[in-house]
């Protein structure tokens, strides 16, 4: 029998090697793979694709609305258009945006001209769009719907069941427009609380004034909580 040289013995090996190798890159690929559908699967897509929507085409049913308070020209027909629980909703994101941009602008030490100054200047910035979350989404279904800043509500979930959201609906495209009206009805008496005030016009309750005891288009504050009376009180008797 000839005798078996070492070379010959290593022949068969680098097939093996190569199998291996393949073998290693098929299991590196379908791990990559596995890791990319791991991650779609947990992140969340705010176009809506991932949350829970309601149905397209699904109208909410027209809302009676003859028993509720009278509403000036203008904030009447957005109040047909949004239903009762969006309006009040625009409603407290439209003080809120009041609140936050008099505030930055008007501050308590100022001189009364440098306020009356600062407070035109609020005037023409606090309703802009750029005041409102950049996306402000339906959240909930009829009759209990409200307008909520969907970047936080997704990012503070924190495990709980994500609420109905109607990514389709624009209604949020009239919380600007509610806004503005509210100053236009109410201009004169926030010029005199922002000029007059000595304290901070930041801190005052412009929803509870004027949501809830003006307009009465909410029952209690949706984002002001009203913590302190002894404060709103100082800025009514102004």
């Amino acid at each position: 029998m000839a005798a078996v040289s070492a070379s010959s013995l290593r022949r068969p090996w680098p097939a093996a090697t190569l199998l291996l190798t393949v073998f290693a890159l098929l299991l590196s690929l379908w791990v990559g793979a596995e890791a990319k559908k791991k991650k779609e699967e947990v992140s969340v897509d705010l176009t809506g694709d991932d949350l829970d929507t309601e149905p397209a085409g699904e109208e909410a049913p027209i809302e009676d609305l003859s028993d509720l308070p009278e509403l000036p020209e203008g904030l009447a027909e957005l109040r047909v258009e949004l239903g009762e629980s969006l309006t009040c909703s625009a409603c407290a994101w439209s003080t809120a945006a009041i609140r936050a941009t008099f505030g930055a602008k008007v501050k308590s030490n100022l001189k009364k001209a440098a306020k009356k100054k600062a407070t035109e200047e609020a005037f023409t910035m606090a309703c802009d769009a750029s005041k409102f979350p950049k996306q402000l989404a339906v959240v909930g279904t009829h009759p209990v719907r409200t307008f909520e800043d969907l970047y936080k509500l997704v990012t503070e979930l924190n495990g709980k069941d994500m609420p109905p959201v109607d990514m389709e609906n624009t209604a949020s495209e009239n919380v600007p427009v509610f806004c503005k009206k509210l100053l236009e009805i109410f201009g004169d008496q926030i010029r005199e609380k922002a000029v007059t005030s000595k304290t901070r016009i930041g801190g005052y309750n412009f929803e509870n004034w004027l949501c809830v005891k003006e307009l009465k288009v909410c029952r209690n504050t949706l984002i002001h909580e009203v913590e302190d009376d002894d404060e709103e009180a100082t800025h009514d008797e102004l």
